[in-house]
């Protein structure tokens, strides 16, 4: 997001400097990653299964947004 959205990642980084933690997921290593607080190098073609296992832990602890 850095190097092709920047406009977009001075909000990133804005949120940043307010104290929200910046997790990256990505395989390989980039200016995001440098500026992230976590960065999780998925292997390629993990990404399903990556994003199943976020969705079942937002089910089952409750962490969606019941107003929405």
């Amino acid at each position: 997001m850095a190097e092709q959205h920047p406009v977009g990642f001075q909000w990133v980084m804005e949120a940043r400097e307010r104290g929200c933690k910046v997790i990256h997921i990505d395989p390989r290593f980039t200016r995001t990653s440098a500026t992230a607080d976590i960065w999780v190098p998925l292997r390629p073609g993990t990404d399903a299964l990556f994003l199943g296992g976020l969705i079942r832990y937002v089910i089952e602890k409750d962490k969606w947004f019941h107003e929405y």
